[in-house]
């Protein structure tokens, strides 16, 4: 099997605590590619994100983030310029090894489950 996954329950150990990442990875670009963004797109996705929070006055100050505070399309378009930056350093890396590699035919569902939302306020 060609397919590789992410659980990562806590994004972080500062504003991103309360987020969890779950990914599933399919080999068609190859196995090598399904390894790489399950070991490592959560973290350039967490990277976007904290770039999204120092653009935002009101997030700065926060010590963890809450669903309710974000702007969804700018959350969405933070985790799109994630996947994209993760796809072109990858093309690059092999370039030479294999031509084909393309990780932007990734599809994506982004899921608010976030329960502290509702049960701490």
């Amino acid at each position: 099997m060609e397919d590789a996954h992410a659980t990562v329950l806590k994004l972080d150990d500062n504003r991103w605590s309360h987020w969890s990442y779950f990914g599933i990875f399919d080999g068609h670009a190859g196995f090598r590619t399904a390894i790489k963004s399950a070991e490592k797109l959560h973290l350039r996705i967490v990277s976007s994100l904290n770039g999204l929070v120092q653009d935002n006055v009101n997030l700065k100050s926060s010590q963890n983030i809450l669903s309710s505070q974000l702007d969804f399309n700018k959350f969405e378009m933070s985790i799109k310029d994630a996947y994209f930056k993760f796809d072109n350093e990858w093309r690059e890396e092999n370039r030479n090894n294999n031509p084909g590699i393309f990780l932007n035919k990734i599809k994506y569902k982004i899921k608010f489950n976030n329960y502290y939302d509702y049960y701490f306020r």
